[in-house]
């Protein structure tokens, strides 16, 4: 796991990663990772293949942070994201995934945009507020997060024309006008947002791992062709996925409908119990269920009441980026230490780790 990565790093230097600078950073890591190859090979020759695997992990997730920070800016920032979150707590990620995420052969990994892989509803909501105040004729205009958060999720055709034109009485009334309205407002918004913003934490370290490990990667969304891509253009992940699916644009139904992701599992060559859904609204949670996928749901910062929402809609795993990095590590690794670990609280993570390295790390 990624956080005994970090901690073995703290053992071999008993320096704090994040307190050097860069060059001196990707020396740190080097040298750890030279010394969990060592470590492994001594304890591969000496038979202690437990003690062995554990150092197969260690390796492995060191190369990855050396890497990144041998890489792009934005790698480099991904990296010492990493370190820092880390730090902070080193037992092992707190996680409620059930016995089918657990258990996953995982080969395909399918997102969704918005809060799903993206900060993007902040800005979805400040372009809203500003065309309601600027085409509503009602005389009570009040809109608040709490209100804009009942419908995400929802198609933009549906959502002008059910809720925001007959509720504000709007002076424009043609959905396909107010649409184009909206993308253009919110990608010129966009355009003018920092990109690491925007992106989750974890998430880019999470698409470059499943990457380096062979597993699919796609992309779907109720959201058009032009915004998905715009989208990713500008975070720089569009290469990353094997395939992006627009329900408007590609002809499909929306969410909740399982469409979508019966044309990745086509085109990908990939049956749905082998795949992940990363989803974040109940109808992309019901979507995914339908179409027989695991699921997991990640939190969303900006509405947090639907939280409550996802948990109710049977969903098997609720977390972050990190969260999710640890976990498709897990499924990677063959779910080794998954069972008693995800049990243990906080405290308990802390002593195992402490009787780990203290024995293995004299």
């Amino acid at each position: 796991m990624l956080s005994l990565s970090l901690f073995f790093v703290l053992k071999t230097r008993e320096a704090s990663p994040s307190h050097f600078s860069l060059p001196e950073l990707r020396e740190l890591i080097d040298h750890a990772s030279s010394e969990a190859h060592i470590r492994r090979s001594v304890l591969q020759s000496s038979a202690q293949s437990g003690s062995s695997a554990a150092f197969d992990v260690i390796a492995d997730d060191l190369v990855f942070l050396g890497e990144l920070l041998h890489g792009s800016e934005s790698r480099i920032f991904e990296a010492k994201q990493i370190i820092e979150f880390f730090e902070r707590d080193f037992a092992l990620i707190r996680s409620t995934r059930t016995r089918s995420v657990e258990k996953l052969d995982l080969r395909c990994v399918i997102f969704d945009l918005d809060e799903g892989l993206i900060n993007s509803e902040s800005l979805l909501f400040r372009v809203t507020r500003e065309m309601i105040d600027e085409f509503s004729t009602a005389s009570e205009s009040a809109f608040s997060h709490d209100d804009y958060a009942s419908f995400v999720g929802m198609s933009e055709r549906e959502f002008f024309a059910r809720e925001i034109i007959p509720r504000f009485q709007f002076s424009l009334t043609d959905p396909d006008e107010l649409i184009t309205i909206r993308e253009n407002r919110y990608l010129d918004l966009l355009s003018k947002t920092d990109r690491e913003s925007l992106c989750k934490p974890g998430f880019r370290a999470t698409l470059s791992l499943l990457r380096r490990c062979g597993v699919r990667l796609a992309l779907y969304s109720n959201a058009s062709r032009r915004r998905v891509d715009d989208t990713l253009n500008h975070i720089e992940l569009r290469n990353y996925f094997d395939i992006v699916v627009s329900s408007s644009d590609d002809g499909m139904e929306d969410k909740p409908s399982p469409q979508m992701l019966r044309y990745v599992f086509a085109q990908l060559a990939v049956q749905p119990q082998h795949c992940l859904v990363v989803e974040s609204s109940k109808i992309g949670i019901e979507a995914a269920k339908a179409a027989g996928c695991a699921c997991v749901g990640m939190e969303n910062n900006y509405y947090p009441r639907r939280q409550t929402t996802i948990r109710r809609s049977g969903i098997e795993f609720l977390g972050n980026g990190w969260q999710l990095l640890e976990l498709v590590r897990t499924l990677i690794r063959g779910g080794e230490n998954v069972g008693d670990i995800a049990r243990m609280s906080g405290v308990e993570r802390n002593e195992w780790l402490k009787d780990v390295f203290d024995a293995r790390f004299p």
